[in-house]
C-alpha cells in the first residue's frame, strides 16, 4: 500500500493580491505562533522541574497554549495558500496583540512587549491589503 501522497494534488495557490504581502502576513503570523508553543513548552518544563506553582495549572496553561497556537497556525496555513477567508482573522489577532505587548511593556518585559508590538502592527499593515473574503465568489476559501 503506498502511502506517499503526491504534490501535484495539492492545488498551487491563486495569488489575488500582491504575494509578498500574503507571505509577509504569513511570516509575522507564524511568528506569532512560534512565540505562543514556546510559552507551552515553557510551562511544560516549569511543571516537570517543579518551579511552578502548581503542575496542574502549568499543565493546563500549557494544554491551552498549545490549542491557541495550533489555531493561529491554521491562519498561516490559509494565509501561505493565499486563502482570503483568512484575512479577517489575520487583522483580527494582531489587533488584540497589541494591548498585550503594552501591557508586557507595563509588567517589565519591556523588550518582549516592544517586539510584540512591532510584529503584530507590521503584521496588521501587510494584511491591510489583502483581498476580503467574498462568499458569492467561489474561490475555494475554505483552509
Amino acid at each position: 500500500m503506498d502511502t506517499t501522497r503526491s504534490t501535484s494534488s495539492i492545488p498551487a495557490p491563486t495569488w489575488k493580491g500582491s504575494r509578498a504581502h500574503w507571505l509577509a502576513a504569513a511570516t509575522g503570523t507564524a511568528i506569532s505562533a512560534a512565540a505562543i508553543l514556546v510559552m507551552a513548552v515553557m510551562s511544560v518544563v516549569s511543571a516537570v522541574t517543579g518551579s511552578a506553582s502548581t503542575t496542574t495549572r502549568a499543565l493546563t496553561e500549557a494544554a491551552m497554549l498549545v490549542v491557541l497556537g495550533g489555531a493561529v497556525l491554521a491562519l498561516v496555513v490559509g494565509l501561505v495558500r493565499a486563502k482570503s477567508l483568512a484575512k479577517t482573522p489575520t487583522l483580527l489577532w494582531n489587533a488584540m496583540l497589541v494591548p498585550i505587548g503594552f501591557s508586557l511593556m507595563d509588567g517589565g518585559a519591556a523588550a518582549l512587549g516592544i517586539a510584540t508590538v512591532i510584529v503584530a502592527v507590521a503584521t496588521f499593515v501587510v494584511a491591510l491589503p489583502l483581498p476580503r473574503y467574498d462568499a458569492d465568489v467561489e474561490d475555494g476559501a475554505a483552509l
